[in-house]
């Protein structure tokens, strides 16, 4: 009797050791999300729909792409909407900002990201550009913007413009003599990134650049 008494004990811990789940295993992390910023102007290689190389893409300095895939030696960054291969060396990873997904109704609809100067010229047209670029970026703001930036066009920009823009030029007519101050206007041209895509504006002398 006692003999059978264990056996019983011994099925009723079994039944009920099967009727319990199992702890469940911890999951790692997800790797955050990461963009790769241009150390060097280089060519990568295009990729197509096979994830075969069909091509190349100049990349520049400075651009910021995001990251598809990393692998030991070279990345997979998206560029102008391909894949595009570059060696690990030539870019700088790290993890892409959190952007708020509360955004005032002021900017709905408007899609937050970075802007990213290349170049920026101010000159009269047909002259020589002049590099603006460094004072430019004192007025763009740094990190991910939630609405457009409006940046008033003036020969702040430039020390030279300023003193050509003071400029007088003596003209004789009969008798007199007429003293004409230049007034000729300058052009801004911005060649910028807003979340790795190439753009291109201009905006005359007294007017506002809107960017992106």
């Amino acid at each position: 009797m006692k003999r059978f008494f264990l056996s019983a004990l011994s099925l009723l811990m079994v039944a009920a050791s099967f009727g319990q789940s199992p702890e469940p295993a911890p999951t790692a992390p997800a790797a955050p999300s990461m963009r790769a910023e241009l150390v060097r102007s280089t060519s990568g290689r295009t990729l197509n729909d096979r994830n075969l190389a069909d091509g190349t893409m100049p990349l520049k300095k400075g651009m910021m792409y995001d990251v598809l895939e990393q692998r030991m030696g070279y990345v997979v960054i998206s560029a102008n909407s391909r894949k595009v291969v570059v060696a690990q060396t030539d870019v700088t990873l790290s993890p892409k900002p959190v952007v708020s997904t509360q955004i005032s109704p002021a900017t709905s609809g408007f899609t937050p990201g970075e802007i990213v100067l290349i170049s920026a010229k101010y000159t009269l047209e047909g002259n020589q550009p002049r590099n603006v670029k460094n004072r430019l970026s004192k007025l763009v703001p740094t990190g991910v913007i939630t609405e457009p930036v409006k940046i008033m066009v003036s020969d702040d920009l430039s020390s030279a413009a300023t003193l050509e823009s003071g400029r007088v030029t003596v003209r004789r007519s009969g008798s007199n003599t007429v003293f004409v101050r230049g007034a000729s206007t300058n052009i801004l041209t911005v060649e910028y990134s807003f979340n790795g895509e190439i753009r291109k504006k201009q905006a005359i002398e007294g007017s506002y650049l809107t960017l992106p």
